[in-house]
């Protein structure tokens, strides 16, 4: 829960902070290089910059959540109901060849 609450703010920031340039342009009426060019670099720039650091902060937030007991109980019994899941397929399909 405070990992999609964290990830939720975050994400809230980087739209605000990718859409001030765009609406300081209207505003200010800039000039038609600063439109053309500047504008959509600084915004491509800004857009991997927050690809790479939403991509870091999941995975900051995944190893804490793993690092905690019950998270790690919690997923290995997915994956035991996962390979029981799987195992019984398996035994259907062998059975009717």
């Amino acid at each position: 829960m405070l990992s999609r609450t964290i990830m939720i703010f975050y994400r809230i920031v980087a739209i605000t902070i990718l859409l001030t340039p765009i609406v300081l342009n209207v505003i200010h009426h800039g000039e038609i290089v600063y439109s053309l060019v500047y504008l959509p670099l600084l915004l491509l720039a800004l857009v991997l910059f927050f690809i790479w650091l939403d991509r870091n902060i999941k995975k900051g937030l995944t190893c804490l959540f793993l690092n905690k007991k019950s998270a790690r109980v919690k997923l290995l019994n997915v994956e035991a109901i996962i390979n029981n899941n799987v195992r019984k397929l398996v035994n259907k399909k062998m059975c009717k060849c």
